[in-house]
């Protein structure tokens, strides 16, 4: 049986209009199909994956249920790989420090609550000053950030929570 041809497109974006469509030609076996199959593509935006994690995990916090999420991992590799990486980023900057600020509110601990607050806060305002871990650059709107390593991003969060808390 013969391989397929997949070719991949990278598009870049300008703002809201398609820049360039950059061609990346890849070779996967789908399946060594020994009789007659099917053969399926699917895709997804970053956007939309990135909104469906925070409608979950706000959900979650409001609804005060566990959030599992599982990917197989197995028959779509990269597309489940994708979906895990946004999951894990939007936990890490967004639910985090939204979950302080909930269990802050819940248990009437107003110091937690602020803090998870400002936690968010720093965090954002670090990324909108362009400063930014390299899985963050890839999704990035903002023209030319400046890229660091995940101990430099924290220590920048740090160093703005620090002066939001005076």
């Amino acid at each position: 049986m013969e391989k397929i041809k997949m070719t991949t497109p990278l598009v870049e974006m300008d703002g809201d209009e398609m820049a360039a469509i950059l061609w990346k030609e890849t070779r996967e076996l789908i399946h060594n199909f020994t009789s007659p199959g099917i053969a399926q593509g699917i895709h997804n935006l970053d956007s939309s994956i990135r909104s469906f994690a925070r409608c979950c995990m706000a959900y979650a916090l409001d609804a005060k249920q566990d959030l599992i999420f599982s990917a197989k991992d197995t028959i779509s590799k990269v597309y489940d790989r994708n979906f895990c990486e946004i999951f894990k980023d939007i936990f890490m900057s967004d639910m985090l420090a939204s979950a302080l600020e909930k269990r802050g509110e819940l248990d009437q601990n107003k110091e937690l609550e602020t803090f998870g607050r400002q936690l968010k806060e720093a965090a954002v305002k670090t990324v909108e000053g362009g400063i930014m871990t390299a899985d963050l650059k890839k999704v990035t709107t903002i023209k030319n950030p400046h890229v660091v390593t995940g101990l430099v991003f924290i220590a920048t969060v740090q160093e703005r929570l620090m002066k939001l808390r005076g």
